[in-house]
């Protein structure tokens, strides 16, 4: 879906609900992350250059099931 569809944010925000809640994320983490990465748009271009340094991290703690991160 493209991103200028009017569908896509509310699809988005959607489909992170469920991967996150079948992934064993608590409400409060939920929170945290749709905030942070979602609402804040960190990854579009405007913002890049500010989460490069944390880019690694952030992929190997996403990249790891729920039960190892803890």
């Amino acid at each position: 879906m493209a991103r200028k569809n009017p569908e896509h944010e509310a699809k988005s925000l959607a489909l992170a609900d469920n991967l996150l809640r079948r992934s064993g994320f608590t409400e409060h983490e939920m929170r945290l992350i749709v905030h942070e990465i979602i609402d804040k748009k960190l990854f579009f271009d405007d913002v890049k250059h500010r989460v490069r340094p944390h880019y690694e991290a952030l992929k190997l703690v996403f990249s790891k099931p729920y039960s190892k991160r803890t």
